[in-house]
């Protein structure tokens, strides 16, 4: 009974503290969505062999509760990290990342473009993530919902290249004014 209680005082003061002059933060673990769905990882391949697919499928992440969609957005931002993990042959590769209100998100531009610099047989490039979202992409957030898809694609200069970008953290954190409830 006393964890209960401590927990619900834990979680009332973080959203306390967060909630200063009519604002809340929520922080989305993007990354645990696209893991449960097996879509944490995206394989490679220079020059990409007929029929293989350079995205993932659309995956839906379940933001906000049901009544933020009259607030306004403050502040979005993504954070994280990717491993570009190489099997064969050297040369570089692009991963995008993009979000949309629709499902049809390869239709717009990328919101997020990482390179991993070379890359050789053997190697795990960690790149970080950082992005602090753009005006015009701010309103998604306030969707109770919203579709993500990731792309590759990789150039050889030793062909063939092929390995795999791994996701290992995707942290969305939105910072919202106005009363949501």
């Amino acid at each position: 009974m006393n964890r209960t209680w401590i927990t619900v005082t834990l979680i009332a003061a973080s959203l306390g503290a967060g909630c200063g002059q009519g604002r809340v933060i929520f922080n989305v673990d993007v990354y645990s969505f696209l893991k449960t769905a097996n879509r944490d990882t995206v394989p490679y391949y220079a020059p990409l062999p007929p029929g293989v697919p350079d995205t993932i499928p659309v995956q839906t992440v379940n933001l906000l509760p049901t009544g933020a969609g009259s607030s306004i957005v403050d502040s979005a931002s993504l954070t994280g990290l990717i491993a570009f993990v190489d099997a064969q042959g050297t040369g570089s590769v692009t991963y995008q990342l993009y979000i949309d209100t629709a499902r049809a998100v390869y239709t717009r531009a990328a919101l997020l473009t990482v390179s991993s610099g070379s890359v050789s047989p053997g190697d795990s490039v960690n790149t970080p993530i950082s992005l602090n979202i753009p005006a015009a992409i701010k309103p998604f957030f306030t969707s109770t919902k919203v579709y993500i898809g990731a792309r590759v694609a990789s150039t050889a200069t030793s062909p063939p290249v092929q390995g795999r970008a791994r996701l290992t953290a995707l942290q969305l954190s939105v910072a919202l004014q106005d009363k949501i409830f």
